[in-house]
């Protein structure tokens, strides 16, 4: 696809607009208008240096780097919709380095805790989510049901479960329904383009997915 350059009015910033209408200009942040679009027959590049040293693949994912899937499905933790989808599992194709940033909240999800044991080893093989059910504030059978969560998605993937982390996002005080959770980690497909799916599974009240690769 050939896309238009495009440049600042102000400060002459040349860029390719990753929205229709972009508010303000990404270097000098003053509004629009923008200049004229500046003639590039050639296909824009799909990945972009930003500065700072940080590459922006244009409608990437998380599965944009090489070696890594991912798959989605609806199990039920949220009410029906068509479109809907509430459990995801991202998978590196080989052992990967892992680090993650954790609450300093006393009162932790067990879903937070059995990662954060885990994340100390420095490696991960993937990642099962939920949405729809937070796993916080239901006690001890709690850490049980993640436990129970990532040795479902180890068995799925074959591999070692003390190589899956967990998250979970939702209502705070409601326990997890395992078996809708099992059978839909089952019916999990992972997939190159997977990435998408797994940024609508983790929707709560956000207005849509959020996603960047």
């Amino acid at each position: 696809m050939v896309r238009q350059k495009n440049q600042c009015a102000h400060c002459g910033y040349q860029f390719i607009p990753r929205v229709l209408f972009p508010k303000k200009c990404g270097k000098c942040q003053k509004p629009w208008p923008l200049g004229q679009p500046i003639s590039d027959p050639q296909p824009t590049e799909e990945v972009t240096t930003m500065p700072g040293g940080i590459t922006l693949i244009e409608n990437g994912t998380v599965t944009s780097p090489q070696g890594f899937v991912a798959g989605a499905t609806f199990a039920g933790l949220k009410t029906y919709a068509e479109d809907k989808l509430d459990l995801a599992i991202l998978y590196s194709r080989g052992p990967t380095t892992a680090a993650g940033v954790f609450t300093k909240n006393k009162l932790k999800s067990p879903s937070v805790i059995l990662t954060e044991e885990r994340v100390v080893n420095g490696m991960a093989h993937a990642v099962v989510v939920n949405s729809g059910i937070a796993n916080a504030c239901v006690g001890e059978p709690g850490y049980g049901d993640a436990q129970r969560m990532t040795a479902k998605t180890a068995e799925h993937l074959g591999i070692n479960p003390q190589d899956v982390l967990i998250c979970s996002t939702g209502v705070v005080g409601v326990e997890l329904p395992m078996s809708l959770i099992e059978s839909g980690i089952d019916r999990i497909q992972l997939a190159n383009d997977g990435g998408n799916r797994m940024a609508r599974a983790i929707l709560t009240t956000d207005p849509g997915p959020k996603e960047i690769g």
